[in-house]
């Protein structure tokens, strides 16, 4: 058991499936910097993240969900959804990539956020 000291932040470690499922509510984060109170999931996916336009900062693209492979020379596109990667392709390009990934953001992150918008934070 940990003793808790006044001003000290104490460090929480919280699976993603006990989020989505109800045993944890927070990591503890609370991500305040944001000015969000709570991390807000919907069927296995956080609202945050889908809103967020913040790149990894292991992206060597400068898109999200695009990623170069050097032994095939192409740059293979994903996208997740409610848990599940979504094989989007290899393109030759990165534009073509990108394009590609940018159509399937509007069509399943933008089209879950319009249906699930009922009740929740902007």
């Amino acid at each position: 058991m940990g003793v808790r000291m006044r001003g000290v932040r104490q460090k929480k470690t919280v699976k993603t499936k006990d989020l989505t499922r109800g045993k944890a509510t927070s990591c503890g984060c609370q991500w305040k910097k944001r000015g969000v109170e709570q991390m807000q999931y919907v069927d296995g996916t956080c609202i945050e993240m889908l809103r967020s336009t913040k790149l990894r900062s292991n992206n060597r693209t400068g898109h999200t969900g695009v990623y170069y492979d050097p032994r095939k020379d192409t740059y293979r596109v994903e996208i997740t959804l409610q848990g599940k990667r979504h094989y989007l392709g290899r393109y030759k390009t990165l534009n073509e990539a990108v394009a590609v990934r940018e159509e399937a953001r509007e069509t399943l992150h933008q089209a879950f956020l319009d249906e699930h918008s009922d009740g929740l934070n902007p």
